[in-house]
């Protein structure tokens, strides 16, 4: 009590009522009285009773309690403060009332200090935080840090404090409590935080909520805007890096959320893409558009079928031309001109043209630039309807006033059929015109002479040019190359001395026009020779030069060149690719990949044809080694295209390493744009080889890029190889159906299958399907079915589609064709008179010339033009001399044989030719010694084999031991021989001496009985077919009788009805012995029987083969 004495009111010890005016306190011992209180004046008791205790040493808590308690209701959050000040110095803890109490104090003066003090308070656990708390804490502190204080004190805001949070977060909001404030509003209404996000610039997060709520429509007209925005933003951003799918994931989101894109939208899509040559992609989303019911514009569809145009397959331009009709477009002119060049490219030529009658029609106006009708007259004209091109050239405004392209694009299109005849009419329009003296189209027209391989009208054309408007080096070029290109070197090497003598200058072109040409190192010495200089310009033209002797076998001289170009630092990537690929080819990888060094440390940089050249080279050489080390250079490097990616898996599959390629290829599907069509034409490829025709198929079904009709081609090729005729008819019409549309080589794959049918009754259907398809009058598909039917039996069917086809559109390849297709039946006079015919005769031709005589005998008529070869200086290729050697062999000369090989450089063919001319000639001396030639080829069993029959038929059978043992020493295995044969629609197998089938009995009894009936008419057996050792002739007898040929065409017989044709496949060649027996029962049993062996068919009919025996 006497403690707290100086504490009372001076004027009493007792209590007085009090006035209006002023309010006082009683105390006892425990402090304020509770309930002892007045009325007190809301404005200056508080504060003068604050000031008379504040200096209290101590001052007990109930009486801070009740002086807060009246500044709350004083509304004096003034006073409240100074007493939570004085709390804080003397040490007070508040209660939680009073702590509430200075809060609302704090946030009603906007006092951030003491906010933050209370705030650092209720982190460390004081009281019980409310939601009317967080509402007053953030009035002082950032939403970001209310936020962190109710994720630490677990504080469950209700729909006030949000939107308090919201309200403040709006002004400065930052990412981080835009995704706390996320954890407490969910997305349930993602409205407000739309808004949020968009405007701390995460766009990603405004994407995120949008497309979490499936049918969520936004109640605001802003924040539709807002969320378009966005859309648009994450649109572009993601065109302009090229995330293409990523940009084509946004406009589906767009589609399914309540936010339809608009035609604005969707060309901000389309336009990059288009950029991008992204055709599919474009035409999926303008199909979405007509589904979604969005129209685009005159300006869009003009984007997508320029892109279209470029770089569309067939289905592509078809599908877009589709979706431009049901799109309802009012087409401007530029958009017009487009579509001219898509029907032109679809091959609707009728709608091409009714669309420039339709702008003539209704644009007087606006004349139609003389390049859109160039477009069509081009197209009609590449179509082989230059006719017709040259008809609209002469009826429409643009032969008024034609235009040097126009006269350009004509005669290379008359050039390119070739068709002499249309240029011919294009140089009479056009000698009367003022452009007849621009050199530019002259050189342009004496280059269809020599395209059209008339080089008498092209020499006439050259010598006016020289006369008249003194020819230029692009003139003298053209006939360089025109002559060298057609196999005539010594007449480009007289032009080019020609205009070494004249007074215009030789350009590198002109060196690049004579030097792959030539084949005499002579030649090529005097053209170096008239190279003075070795300055950085002439560096294209030494290159060409080392190429050149590259090509004649002196790399000697061509690494003189190589050495001092780098010596003198003139030498480019070019020269250094040159080099690496001579040395590749000669395996020679070492060096190569030294040179790759070298090409660093003069600061050139490997380019593509680096690496293509030294792949090249692994490929040739087969060499998984240094493929897989130049793998590792590859990796290594920054270049990784799609050219070089390709090589390196053309050279695994070559190595035979199909899993390595399979390998890469997969990662080069998870590069953007990473493979092409040539990427799958190369795996499917190496699975065909392989055998695995399902994987083949299977990825020209899962292809990721539009693949064109090569892919296709290349696995109806490889079911061609292998006799699956109805896999190659299935194949065809699956890419008729879903694939793209098929081209010549599709039709010559199939008609090459329906070769092994040997089935000319399937040849006659598949000809007139063909002849129905626009490929009708194909030389490459006519070519085909020629072969097809000459190998099936029926030369005249082959005849007749030859003398269907009119002389001036016999194309070499037809020619050639229709020249084996005799000489493989023995009319060598017919094939000689039509080869006569020929200006200039190619090298097919030769070798098919050739060919002939060889079956028919006609030696003398080889040796003749080999003479005739020489005397022109016309080089031959090696198939036209092994050609020639296997006539020389066929008429037993092999000394004249065996010295043509100085002539040129040998093959593996080349001896073995010789040696089976050895074998038909009985020569076992020479055997041996053209059998160690072949032998340094490859170790294969066919120069072993060939060897060790020549030897068994002159019954040395101690040599055919010797060489039986050298074969089993070197693990060289005999590919032994095997015939199939079909009957109702099965293969059967026989093998030589078959005691597997369970028919082996009834065979054998039918096949003793037949050969008793030939044995009867004079047959007798070819005893050299023998080619190993028996006690008794019977024994031998019964070998040869049980050969696979004979078991195979007698299961056939026993299997068949009279007259049904017989047909074998075997996969070696035919035994002599085999031969003549096939020849006796076709004509015993009145059947044709086809066989088809490892080098031929054999067409057996009436004791006769269309082989003439040679074979």
């Amino acid at each position: 009590m006497l403690g707290h004495a100086r504490f009372l009111p001076r004027k009493s010890v007792v209590p007085r009522k009090p006035t209006h005016l002023q309010s006082h306190f009683i105390f006892d011992s425990r402090g304020f009285s509770e309930g002892v209180r007045q009325e007190v004046h809301p404005l200056n008791s508080i504060d003068l009773n604050f000031s008379n205790y504040r200096n209290m040493r101590e001052v007990p808590l109930s009486m801070y309690a009740f002086l807060l308690d009246s500044s709350r209701r004083s509304n004096r959050s003034d006073i409240a403060l100074k007493i939570w000040t004085d709390m804080q110095a003397k040490g007070i803890e508040p209660s939680v009332k009073d702590f509430h109490i200075i809060l609302n104090a704090a946030a009603a003066s906007k006092d951030q200090s003491v906010i933050k003090s209370l705030m650092e308070k209720m982190k460390a656990g004081f009281g019980t935080i409310t939601n009317i708390d967080c509402i007053q804490l953030l009035k002082g502190s950032t939403p970001k840090e209310v936020l962190s204080l109710m994720a630490s004190r677990n504080v469950k805001p209700d729909a006030t404090l949000l939107l308090a949070l919201s309200a403040r977060l709006r002004d400065n909001p930052d990412i981080h409590s835009v995704r706390c404030l996320e954890q407490f509003l969910g997305t349930e209404n993602p409205e407000p935080l739309v808004h949020l996000y968009h405007k701390t610039g995460s766009d990603a997060d405004v994407y995120r909520l949008v497309t979490q709520r499936q049918g969520w429509a936004p109640q605001h007209n802003s924040t539709r805007v807002t969320v378009l925005k966005v859309f648009m933003a994450l649109l572009k951003e993601a065109t302009t890096s090229g995330k293409f799918d990523t940009a084509i994931n946004l406009l589906q989101e767009m589609r399914r959320s309540i936010i339809k894109p608009d035609g604005i939208v969707w060309k901000q899509v389309i336009a990059p893409l288009a950029k991008q040559s992204q055709i599919q992609p474009i035409l999926r989303l303008v199909e979405q558009m007509h589904a979604d019911g969005i129209s685009t514009d005159a300006m869009v569809w003009t984007m997508i079928l320029s892109t279209c145009n470029r770089v569309g397959d067939a289905q592509d331009l078809d599908k877009a031309a589709h979706l431009y009709e049901t799109a309802s477009i009012i087409p401007d002119l530029i958009l017009q001109t487009t579509l001219v060049e898509t029907h032109c490219k679809r091959g609707d030529l009728i709608a091409a043209h009714s669309i420039l009658e339709e702008i003539e029609r209704n644009d007087h106006h606006k004349p139609i630039a003389n390049s859109t009708w160039n477009i069509l007259i081009t197209t009609l004209a590449k179509s082989n309807q230059l006719d017709r091109a040259l008809s609209i050239f002469n009826n429409h405004p643009i032969h008024r006033q034609p235009s040097i392209q126009t006269w350009m694009i004509l005669i290379s299109a008359a050039k390119n059929i070739p068709s002499i005849h249309c240029v011919q009419l294009i140089r009479e329009r056009v000698r009367s015109l003022p452009h007849w003296n621009n050199i530019s189209l002259r050189n342009n027209l004496l280059d269809a002479y020599v395209k059209c391989r008339r080089f008498d009208l092209a020499e006439a054309e050259f010598n006016e040019l020289k006369t008249q408007l003194h020819a230029d080096v692009v003139s003298w070029n053209i006939m360089i190359a025109g002559y060298g290109g057609s196999g005539k070197p010594a007449m480009a090497l007289d032009v080019f001395h020609d205009l070494q003598a004249s007074n215009v200058e030789a350009t590198p072109a002109t060196y690049a026009s004579i030097l792959p040409h030539l084949t005499e190192i002579d030649e090529i010495l005097a053209i170096h020779k008239s190279v003075k200089t070795w300055r950085n310009e002439h560096t294209s033209v030494t290159t060409a030069i080392m190429d050149a002797y590259i090509r004649c076998g002196r790399i000697d001289l061509a690494q003189d060149i190589f050495d001092k170009m780098v010596s003198s630092r003139t030498c480019d990537v070019t020269a250094f690719n040159v080099m690496m690929s001579a040395l590749g080819k000669m395996h020679r990888f070492n060096e190569a990949l030294q040179l790759v060094q070298e090409m660093k440390h003069l600061g050139l940089k490997p380019d593509q044809a680096t690496y293509v050249s030294l792949l090249m080279g692994c490929k040739s050489a087969r060499s998984l080694e240094q493929t897989q080390h130049i793998h590792r250079l590859l990796a290594d490097s920054s270049l990784d295209n799609i050219i070089v990616n390709n090589c390196l898996l053309d050279a695994y599959i070559e190595c035979g390493r199909l899993d390595l390629a399979q390998s890469h290829f997969s990662k080069m599907l998870h590069v953007p744009n990473g493979v092409d069509s040539i990427t799958y034409n190369l795996m499917i490829g190496g699975h065909a080889k392989a055998n695995q025709f399902h994987q083949s198929h299977q990825l020209l079904k899962t292809a990721t890029v539009s693949l064109d009709p090569q892919p296709w081609n290349t696995l109806m090729f490889a079911y061609a190889r292998n006799d699956r005729y109805v896999d190659a008819l299935n194949l065809m019409e699956e890419m008729e159906r879903c694939g793209p549309s098929p081209d010549a080589l599709s039709w010559s794959a199939l008609v090459l299958a329906c070769t092994s049918t040997s089935s000319i009754e399937t040849g006659k259907q598949l000809y007139q399907r063909i002849q129905a398809s626009p490929f009708g009058t194909n030389g490459t598909v006519l070519s085909y079915l020629i072969s097809m039917f000459a190998k099936c039996g029926s030369l005249d069917m082959a005849s007749e589609i030859w003398d269907s086809i009119p002389a001036s559109d016999r194309t070499d390849e037809l020619v050639t064709s229709m020249m084996f297709a005799w000489g493989s039946r023995g009319r060598a006079q017919d094939v000689l008179r039509l080869f006569r015919q020929q200006e200039s005769p190619s090298d097919d031709m030769i070798t098919a010339v050739l060919n002939a005589c060889s079956h028919a005998g006609f030696v003398d008529e080889a040796l003749q033009l080999y003479q005739s070869a020489v005397e022109a200086d016309r080089a031959w290729n090696t198939m036209s001399h092994n050609a020639f050697i296997d006539a020389l062999c066929r008429a037993k000369k092999l000394d004249m044989a065996e010295d043509h090989t100085r002539n040129f450089v040998p093959n593996r063919i080349t001896w073995m030719t010789i040696l089976s001319g050895c074998k038909f000639a009985g020569d076992v001396e020479r055997a041996p010694r053209i059998a160690e030639k072949a032998f340094q080829f490859d170790e294969n069993a066919a120069p072993y084999v060939l060897l060790s029959n020549i030897f068994a038929s002159v019954k040395d059978h101690s040599k055919v031991t010797e060489i039986r043992k050298e074969m089993k020493e070197k693990r060289i295995k005999k590919t032994p021989g095997r015939v199939k044969v079909e009957v109702d629609g099965k293969i059967t197998e026989f093998v030589v001496n078959d005691q597997t089938h369970p028919q082996g009995p009834q065979i054998r009894a039918l096949l003793h009985d037949l050969f008793h009936e030939l044995y009867a008419d004079g047959f007798k057996h070819d005893h050299d077919a023998v080619l190993r050792e028996f006690e008794s002739a019977d024994e031998e007898r019964v070998h040869l009788c049980e050969h696979s040929e004979k078991l195979a065409i007698g299961f056939a017989l026993l299997n068949t009805k009279e007259g049904t044709p017989i047909k074998l496949v075997k996969n070696l060649r035919v035994c002599s012995d085999c031969h003549e027996a096939t020849k006796a029962i076709s004509k015993l049993t009145n059947r044709v029987i086809n066989v088809r062996d490892a080098n031929r068919w054999h067409h057996f009919k009436d004791g006769q083969c269309d082989c003439g025996d040679y074979f």
